[in-house]
């Protein structure tokens, strides 16, 4: 396909050189170079070589299908992203675009739960947790997320 065309034009002229991302509303498939895509936040990087799936700094459970960096993860949504009064309004009343932004926003920080489990941070999860369930228009989400929170001790302010 042409588009594949210029995927790996652009991944040739420009690994090693500078970050090849995608961004997550734009598919997965990743011009079959999934094993070398690590999720930072939003964007799926392309690497120069696999990544190390030892490292203690990826989260492995693939809940995108490539590796999820969490500690740069951590400072694109704690730090990086502005949620523009999102987490402050009721996830039921926005509009439609706000809907779709507001989704996009909250899959990294679903994935922080999950990261926050099996790391035993209590303290993370519950902030992760709260944000997340205050952008995800998807009530399985955040259904999920409230379970999730009431199995692993003390019970969250539900919204």
């Amino acid at each position: 396909y042409p588009s594949d065309l210029l995927v790996m034009s652009i991944v040739r002229q420009n690994i090693g050189r500078r970050p090849i991302v995608w961004a997550s509303t734009t598919g997965k498939s990743y011009g079959g170079l999934g094993d070398y895509v690590v999720q930072r936040g939003m964007g799926f990087e392309v690497l120069p070589s696999r990544p190390d799936t030892t490292s203690a700094g990826l989260d492995m459970r693939r809940l995108a299908g490539v590796p999820l960096d969490v500690r740069t993860t951590e400072g694109l949504a704690w730090g990086t992203y502005r949620y523009a009064g999102l987490l402050d309004g009721d996830e039921a009343s926005f509009e439609s675009s706000a809907s779709f932004a507001s989704a996009s926003l909250a899959t990294p920080l679903v994935q922080l739960v999950y990261a926050y489990v099996a790391r035993n941070d209590r303290d993370k999860m519950e902030r992760a947790i709260d944000a997340a369930v205050r952008l995800s228009p998807n009530p399985g989400i955040r259904s999920a997320l409230r379970a999730l929170a009431f199995q692993s001790g003390d019970s969250l302010v539900a919204r």
